[in-house]
């Protein structure tokens, strides 16, 4: 006899199956919206396959019209085939984060996203030969509900992991939520242990309140991005995170006692809750050193003269991103400082007055954002289509611009994107240089040495 939800008329595998498709879509026509208008984050990820940023906000586009009609089969017409295509095309794209030096733990914390297919798939059971192309059935058997949950449940846990281990490294965008709250920075460290124990928690003592928890917190910390001024598409393109633990809260209680949990399974959570333990050291996740931040004895260096100080403009308003083709001329094509923005580079100007930093030759890309925050920053200022952008010959020109020796006595500065910042700088992880970052840089004839990160309170 099938499990009935009350005020539903429908089994509990069929209830979980509606909710898994719609948070599919969600994922995949937010991913989808970012396509679209053309996300200047996703640039170091195309630059990892040697496609330069011109040609990626070129494909930006198509990938984004794949996603929405991915997220609409996902939500009317489901197949296995499809499912597994939207497996295997979110998690690559949550690997694509490691691989480019931002650390595994954005991998983890995406598996809500590569988790919605994976437990469709469980949920319907896999179909014969001839079945992968027709229309996904909600299977009625309660062994295939028990399957979803324990994945589900699974897969919570590493969602929860990851974004704890992000928090725990003080992620810079987690930061920025932390003081939409109020809450001082220092208590990032805590709240990510936290979400490591409710991790473990969702391997090792599954319930039912416990699941629905955890929805209600990743529906408040996920839209924290709309206070942000992001665009509404980063709530929505996070389905996984609410859905997938929706899924295993819904369908807990029909699981068995721990011990009748595949053992295999039992020792996958093992292994990854001690990794996820020990995880929470005060180091970095990347592979390689980030830079120190600035001292006052570099500081007093660069007064001295003879460094670049490359920066990525001021804090912008996300509520509007760049429409392609850009009109550089015209604020309404693209992403633009909001008033924190103007206000965060005209305190930087104000710093580098005070401190009696000499600088000539400013360049900026011709993005009014980036524009607005060099004049804001250092004054006088050159506009030049070489800073924005990574294709070789762009890159060249920044390469040069940031190796040729300063003229004694002066600095020079950059102000750009984090499309572009990233490739010069590999040492640091994506996600690390937020909006009013500079790194201080050394120019060695042919070649430069990054010597410090500096944030903007680093100058006052």
């Amino acid at each position: 006899m099938r499990d009935r939800i009350t005020g539903f008329g429908k089994s509990r595998n069929q209830q979980a199956m509606w909710l898994l498709r719609v948070g599919l879509a969600a994922c995949f026509i937010g991913h989808g919206a970012f396509g679209l208008i053309g996300k200047t984050a996703w640039l170091p990820y195309f630059a990892l396959f040697g496609i330069d940023g011109e040609l990626a906000q070129r494909l930006m586009p198509m990938v984004g019209a794949v996603d929405i009609a991915v997220g609409l089969l996902a939500l009317f017409r489901p197949t296995p085939a499809l499912l597994v295509y939207a497996a295997v095309w979110t998690l690559f794209t949550a690997l694509l984060r490691p691989v480019s030096g931002e650390g595994p733990a954005e991998a983890l914390e995406r598996a809500g996203n590569y988790g919605l297919p994976i437990v469709l798939l469980t949920l319907a059971g896999l179909p014969g030969k001839s079945g992968w192309f027709r229309p996904l059935m909600a299977s009625s058997a309660a062994s295939n509900g028990l399957r979803a949950a324990r994945v589900a449940g699974l897969l919570t846990g590493v969602l929860l992991a990851g974004h704890g281990l992000l928090a725990i490294a003080g992620k810079p965008l987690l930061l920025g939520h932390m003081s939409l709250v109020g809450f001082p920075p220092a208590w990032m460290s805590w709240f990510g242990t936290a979400e490591l124990l409710l991790a473990l928690a969702c391997w090792f003592a599954p319930s039912q309140p416990l699941f629905f928890g955890i929805v209600f917190w990743k529906l408040a910390s996920e839209s924290l991005f709309l206070f942000q001024g992001a665009p509404v598409w980063e709530f929505i393109e996070r389905g996984g995170s609410y859905v997938v633990p929706l899924i295993a809260g819904l369908l807990v209680t029909r699981t068995k006692p721990a011990a009748a949990v595949p053992r295999r399974v039992i020792s996958v959570a093992r292994a990854i809750a001690v990794i996820s333990a020990l995880a929470p050291l005060p180091v970095r996740l990347n592979a390689q050193q980030p830079l120190p931040r600035a001292s006052p004895e570099v500081v007093a260096e660069v007064r001295a003269g003879g460094f670049v100080v490359a920066c990525r403009h001021a804090i912008t308003d996300h509520a509007r991103e760049d429409r392609h083709p850009v009109d550089f001329s015209k604020p309404e094509t693209q992403r633009v400082l909001s008033q924190a923005g103007e206000k965060q580079a005209a305190d930087l100007g104000a710093a580098l007055k005070r401190l009696g930093l000499p600088f000539s030759d400013v360049r900026s890309s011709p993005y009014q954002r980036t524009f607005l925050s060099a004049e804001l920053m250092f004054g006088a200022v050159k506009a030049d289509s070489a800073f924005y952008g990574s294709n070789a010959d762009k890159k060249k020109k920044v390469i040069a611009f940031l190796s040729e020796p300063a003229v004694a006595g002066v600095n020079r500065a950059m102000v750009t994107h984090q499309g572009v910042l990233y490739p010069l700088f590999p040492m640091m992880p994506n996600g690390s240089i937020a909006e009013g970052d500079c790194i201080l840089v050394r120019p060695g004839g042919t070649e430069y040495t990054a010597v410090a990160h500096v944030k903007p309170e680093d100058w006052k």
